[in-house]
């Protein structure tokens, strides 16, 4: 895929070329990379922080549940 994704269809062609584990794995790796910076820029305890960090929780906690 050489252009960037911008809507759905992008995204359902991303899951059908690499499956719906991966892209899932890939969001929850960003979600921790952006939980980084935030809490380096924001502090630990800051509201975007804890929320990347719990999005990312959630969404491994589904890859571990999900069989496809």
């Amino acid at each position: 895929m050489n252009r960037p994704i911008t809507n759905k269809d992008d995204l359902e062609i991303l899951i059908d070329e690499l499956g719906l584990k991966t892209v899932l794995a890939i969001i929850a790796t960003i979600c921790q990379e952006k939980a980084d910076k935030a809490k380096v820029s924001n502090g630990y305890y800051s509201d975007p922080c804890k929320k990347f960090m719990q999005a990312g929780a959630n969404i491994r906690a589904v890859l571990r549940r999900i069989e496809c």
